[in-house]
């Protein structure tokens, strides 16, 4: 069982069978949750269902969109994967934060509903999702944001009727599940598109990936309207504002920690304004509101903060001593465009040079094209190993790495050598999302109960 992240749970034996169900081989299809699904009532949930899909960049279009209905006061349910470092960052509802024992009881209701032989058959992920449901609607959110796992057409989250649906990327990941080809990528994650409901697309190289096509045909046979990036909602770099043309043009400053971000995380913002105007001018859902300031909402200490926006070139400082820091950048870079985006936002920040790198990825990612892309900013590169079943590479990638690369049994002996023999000033710690909840376990950079707030300043310096 891969208990990297089951030692918040390990009290509660509901939590540990859960777990238990993750090692399963990926099974995607909607036969096994329709019938939980139609059993629980959950058919006849009223809520404003938004579904996120993309290769990257989904939970931080997912986490911004969330927030914006935080600052507006509007019930809304988080649901994103992986979680970092508590099970319970997966569900989050604005004004109520959901803890461990919420979720136990909310649990053990489903179980009991479901019945021994109906819930076992159900994957990890299919109940979570299942679970996320259940809270939302527990809490009556009025609105609930729900980031597709693996996909689109055939994962557990396309159970429900989206009211709006967003494709925030395509590009090459899970190609075992969903093709090698970018248009079988493309018409997976299109998917989760329905007839008459309103598309988000998020893509910016349509055309150059020749996926225009493939989103025609869609557009053509479900009747949808598309809103296009440059086209509907975009962003002005020059000005450092985003904007939308769903209705009345509208604009709006980036916030600072956005503008100092990567240009791929300014995209993911402007798509999820766009939307978020889309919603605001085109259904009731926001009520007669007046637009918002995003730049001071995302600044408020009030309002959630999303643990989806945590680790995307996240700076950690860490003090020494008396006028004396390091720093060490964060991002789950998991799979070659991430990676590309880490390149991308390290050269924007204006660092010169290479800094040390402590890097970890799952065995089932491109490990190799992963870390031939970080040696263009990372030097030298160290590789630990991760507690978890999917992080045990293969024969010929692990011959690979450690011809190369220095590899650590773990996170904390990795960042005790490279400490001795590089005491820099700044370093990246980057692979996947267990890396990164590692590090800030490792520097106790967790904040109490897992509940986000803008006024952590540790997290975004």
């Amino acid at each position: 069982m891969d208990t990297t992240h089951t030692h918040e749970f390990i009290e509660d034996e509901a939590f540990i069978q859960l777990f238990s169900k993750r090692p399963e081989t990926i099974k995607p299809g909607l036969d096994r949750i329709r019938p939980a699904w139609k059993k629980l009532g959950m058919d006849r949930y009223p809520q404003f269902n938004i579904l996120v899909a993309g290769t990257n960049g989904k939970g931080s279009t997912a986490g911004f969109l969330w927030h914006l209905f935080a600052a507006h006061g509007i019930k809304a349910g988080l649901f994103t994967s992986p979680h970092l470092c508590l099970f319970a960052e997966r569900f989050r509802c604005t004004h109520h934060p959901i803890e461990q024992a919420e979720l136990k009881q909310s649990l053990y209701a489903l179980k009991t509903e479901l019945g021994k032989e109906l819930y076992a058959e159900l994957s990890f992920f299919e109940v979570s999702t299942l679970l996320a449901l259940r809270v939302f609607n527990e809490q009556a959110c009025t609105v609930n944001i729900l980031e597709v796992g693996l996909g689109g057409r055939l994962d557990s989250t396309n159970i429900v009727k989206p009211a709006i649906s967003i494709v925030c990327s395509i590009d090459l990941d899970h190609t075992e599940w969903l093709g090698s080809e970018l248009t079988s990528i493309c018409k997976e994650k299109l998917g989760i598109c329905r007839e008459d409901v309103p598309l988000f697309w998020g893509e910016r190289f349509t055309k150059e990936k020749n996926l225009s096509t493939t989103l025609e045909e869609h557009q053509r046979k479900l009747g949808m309207p598309v809103f296009t990036r440059e086209q509907h909602f975009g962003l002005d770099q020059a000005s450092q504002k985003v904007w939308s043309e769903l209705g009345l043009r509208t604009e709006a400053l980036l916030p600072t920690w956005v503008s100092e971000s990567s240009e791929v995380i300014q995209h993911n913002f402007a798509l999820a304004y766009g939307a978020y105007q889309f919603i605001k001018n085109q259904t009731n859902l926001l009520g007669n509101t007046t637009d918002l300031d995003p730049s001071a909402s995302f600044s408020s200490p009030h309002l959630p903060w999303p643990p989806s926006l945590v680790g995307r070139f996240q700076k950690l400082k860490i003090d020494l001593k008396e006028n004396d820091s390091l720093s060490i950048t964060l991002d789950v870079c998991h799979n070659p465009a991430a990676a590309k985006q880490f390149v991308a936002s390290y050269h924007k920040s204006g660092m010169l040079g290479k800094i040390p790198g402590l890097v970890s990825i799952l065995g089932d990612k491109d490990v190799t094209e992963i870390l031939e892309i970080l040696g263009e900013v990372l030097s030298p590169i160290y590789f630990f190993e991760i507690e978890s079943e999917r992080g045990k590479l293969d024969q010929r990638t692990e011959s690979y790495v450690r011809s190369l690369f220095s590899i650590q049994k773990n996170l904390r002996s990795c960042w005790e050598l490279v400490r001795r023999e590089h005491p820099n000033k700044n370093y990246a710690i980057c692979g996947s999302f267990l890396a990164v909840a590692d590090a800030l376990r490792l520097f106790s950079a967790y904040p109490k109960h897992g509940q986000f707030s803008a006024e952590l300043n540790g997290y975004w310096n």
